[in-house]
This record gives structure tokens, sequence and C-alpha cells, in this order.
């Protein structure tokens, strides 16, 4: 394990590098984690990947540069591609797989738009973005939605006892519930979703797209969830992975939405993308 900064136009990113393997693996955390998380992946998958885990935004030891704050904190796929570039650079790299795990499944997701002829594969861990969420471009992308987001951020009561009534209507699970009133009892934690949600909310990515370009390029894609994430529920992936290649597989495993603690039996599935 190495620690390494890629200090580009507006983002200063912190990068570990587990393993020595001959083919790269870039992985992106979820939201609230860091890179830490797929340190557990090195004792599985080191001799054949060289995995390289990156700081999100707002995340671990990952810095903002003022031109990135002067453009209005809009994180962007030229961001995006300037790190790709850098780290297959740094790496001396032509082509690599991609992980991302909930939140920073959107950014491996875009990896494959921007980047489908150098793709190895992809791997989604209980990804967040697979379907299009009318909420998300509600709170995001509408005056009004980013008014009430605004509102909310400063006073989580009253939306926590919205969710509760739903909750107790069996409209949403109670374990879900349960997830979103701890984020949201926590200030700092509010404020993060906030900043991390509004930055990237140009990055959401076009499914139709995604799709385009694995069975065009035969991408090996692979889909994991727990069997009992509430958060991120497999039957998001179900949908999506009818329409693509023979490539294209999903796993499900005997978790919950911190399926990543199961890194030995998703190393298993993941050694079989390996080209």
């Amino acid at each position: 394990m190495s620690h390494f900064s890629i200090h580009l136009t507006d983002i200063h990113w912190n990068c570990q590098r587990f393993g020595t393997g001959p083919a790269l693996l870039i992985a992106f955390h979820g939201f609230n984690r860091t890179s830490d998380d797929f340190h557990a992946f090195e004792k599985h998958l080191g001799n054949c990947y060289t995995l390289i885990a990156v700081d999100l935004i707002f995340h671990g030891k990952t810095h903002l540069a003022n031109s990135f704050s002067e453009k209005g904190k809009l994180f962007t796929k030229e961001n995006l591609t300037e790190l790709i570039n850098a780290i297959l650079l740094k790496e001396n790299k032509q082509r690599f797989s991609v992980m991302g795990y909930s939140f920073g499944g959107r950014l491996a997701m875009n990896c494959i738009q921007l980047f489908p002829e150098k793709a190895d594969s992809i791997i989604l861990i209980a990804s967040d973005a697979l379907r299009w969420n009318p909420g998300y471009y509600f709170a995001t992308k509408t005056f009004l939605g980013k008014f009430i987001f605004r509102l909310m951020t400063n006073n989580p009561e009253f939306v926590v006892s919205i969710l509760g009534v739903l909750s107790a209507m069996r409209l949403i699970h109670p374990k879900a519930y349960e997830f979103y009133k701890s984020q949201l009892s926590f200030q700092p934690v509010r404020h993060k979703i906030y900043e991390v949600w509004m930055a990237h909310r140009n990055m959401v990515p076009d499914i139709s797209i995604l799709e385009k370009n694995i069975n065009k390029f035969q991408i090996p894609a692979l889909f994991i969830f727990g069997a009992y994430d509430r958060i991120i529920p497999s039957k998001t992936g179900r949908k999506l992975i009818r329409g693509l290649n023979k490539n294209a597989r999903l796993v499900i495993l005997d978790a919950g939405h911190r399926v990543l603690e199961k890194s030995q039996e998703i190393s298993d599935e993941i050694r079989k993308c390996l080209k």
C-alpha cells in the first residue's frame, strides 16, 4: 500500500495504491467513506491488479483548489477525464478496469461513457444511479427543489418527520428510514450530502450510452448487490442487465448495503472479469 497525490487544474486528488498486479483497477468509494475501504482487496487481488483507490471530492484527503470554488463547486466530466488520464500516465497503462461502490458507481459508469475503448471491465457494487432518480433531479436541477434541499439541510426535523410517516405507511422500508434519519440527524453529514449532491449534479450517467458502450466494446460488466440491501436493492440492476451482452453478470451476496465487507467473495467474482 502506498499513498500519492495527483494535483490537477481544480482538484488535488488523494489516491492509494494497493497491490502490484499487471492489470489496472481504478476504484471509487461511496458517500461518506474513503479510499481506505478498498484496503481489504489488496490481499485478494494484489497479485493480478494494481488497484488505485481515489478519495472523492469532499472526502478523505482530497482537496479542492480555489478555481473549483470559483466555478460554483461543480464536478464535471472534464475533471473526471483529467483524473483518469493522469492515473493512466502515472501507472504507465493504456487500459484499465473500473470499480464503483454506492455513490462511486456513478463515476465508474461515467468512465465507461468517456473511455469505452480503454475499459477492460466495470464492477458496480450496490451502485447508485442505475436508474433515473426523480428525487435527485428535483433536488439538484430545479429552482424549487434546490430551495427545499437547502432548507432541509438547515432544518432537517420536518423532513425526518415526513420520512417517519412514510415508513409507518410502509411506503419506504423501515431500515431505509433509519438510514436516512441517521444521516440527516448529524449536521456535518447533512451539509456533506448537500455539497456532494450539488457538486455531482451533472455526473448522472446516461444509462443508454452505458448499455451501448458495454455492448459495442464487449466490456465485461459485473453487478454486485447485497440480498438485504434496502438502500440500493438488487432489482435496480435486474432490468439493466437484460439489455447487456453475455459478458454482463449479476451477483447477489449475503449482505446488506455494506456489501464491501464481503471482499473475498467480491474478489472471486472480479477475477472472472480479468481478461
